[in-house]
């Protein structure tokens, strides 16, 4: 379902990512040059959806198959007793947050690439949502765990829309008509990446710093006191 409709979808982040260089503008010959590549990347925009000549279908699939899903939850059952969920919960908290330890070590290598903070994206995102399905065992805590860790997805997110926009800069200097437009996009992003990224990392050490063991085993036990 998300293949289907990615290429529309990451042409519209793209000009989300945009606005965001807009209001960091820092002069105005920036701003001005920004708001022309908004509006080339919102022609680029449209034009790829006219291609997708059946892009309707395609969202209509997409309904169609999130209501598929929630069914086959509903019908989904967990046999196991109080003890065995415990041990399954504190297994599963532990092996993701080794995978979210190991993310954030490539991430923190002098030449990362944008793949290692795409992955530590999706462990960011496990995280968001393990904390927000497991919030009753302690409502505070997990409650503001979530919300840092949903702050860290979003600033990923941030970084990661800034690469994919450097990319098609660089595969399509056509939209840009020889201006200079371009060479100004081009410097807004690697100072907005390079925030994002101190920002990013920064977050993710605070998320995900507690080791995986004692996290794990916290979990365990909070469970079992609940379930009682």
């Amino acid at each position: 379902m998300a293949r289907t409709l990615s290429g529309v979808r990451d042409a519209t982040a793209l000009i989300e990512v945009s606005h965001y260089l807009q209001a960091t503008a820092t002069s105005e010959d920036e701003l001005h040059a920004l708001a022309r590549v908004t509006d080339l990347l919102t022609t680029r925009r449209d034009r790829l959806s006219e291609a997708e000549t059946d892009l309707e279908d395609k969202a209509r699939a997409a309904i169609a198959t999130c209501g598929e899903a929630i069914q086959a939850l509903k019908g989904a059952s967990f046999e196991s007793g109080r003890r065995d969920t415990a041990r399954l919960f504190q297994k599963s908290w532990r092996k993701n947050g080794d995978k979210a330890m190991q993310a954030l070590s490539e991430c923190q290598a002098e030449a990362a690439h944008a793949e290692s903070f795409h992955d530590l994206r999706k462990r960011s995102q496990d995280c968001w949502m393990h904390h927000m399905l497991l919030r009753d065992i302690w409502p505070a805590a997990m409650h503001a765990k979530q919300l840092e860790a949903k702050a860290l997805v979003d600033v990923l997110g941030r970084y990661l829309d800034l690469s994919i926009l450097s990319d098609v800069a660089d595969r399509e200097p056509h939209l840009f008509n020889g201006s200079d437009d371009r060479a100004r996009l081009l410097e807004a992003i690697i100072s907005r990446q390079q925030t994002a990224r101190e920002e990013a990392l920064n977050r993710a050490r605070w998320v995900f710093a507690d080791k995986p063991e004692r996290e794990a085993r916290t979990i365990k036990r909070l469970w079992l006191e609940a379930a009682e």
